[in-house]
């Protein structure tokens, strides 16, 4: 498994690597040198929201194991499924949190936190 800080460092180096193309004049078939800049600040934006929901999944399990969830986080499991049935299979499972993890993965693919408040709110 790829640590969200590595993948987040991988991404801004492919970003890096435009805004130098564009420095340098290689735009390749691009129509404007400008699409790279662009292309950089997308892909800025999209590694910083992947690695703010990324983090987020690596440290949720440890915490749970060592903590009790305020009323937020267990909002935001209710939210990625985590309801009454669910935890009622847990029980039997031999691997009950690396189902936790996948249910909340699967929530934050459809989750951006592109704004500050939704960054807080995942940590809050």
């Amino acid at each position: 498994m790829v640590k969200a800080h590595t993948n987040f460092l991988n991404t801004i180096h492919r970003a890096n690597s435009f805004i130098d193309q564009f420095e340098n004049g290689r735009h390749g078939q691009l129509k404007h040198n400008d699409d790279l800049l662009r292309m950089a600040i997308v892909l800025s934006v999209s590694a910083m929201d992947a690695y703010f929901t990324n983090k987020f999944c690596d440290i949720l399990i440890p915490f749970l194991k060592n903590k009790k969830p305020s009323s937020e986080l267990i909002e935001i499991l209710k939210k990625a499924g985590l309801n009454t049935e669910t935890a009622l299979d847990l029980i039997a499972m031999d691997r009950p949190y690396r189902r936790i993890r996948t249910l909340v993965e699967s929530y934050f693919e459809q989750y951006t936190t592109q704004r500050a408040e939704v960054i807080d709110n995942l940590w809050g």
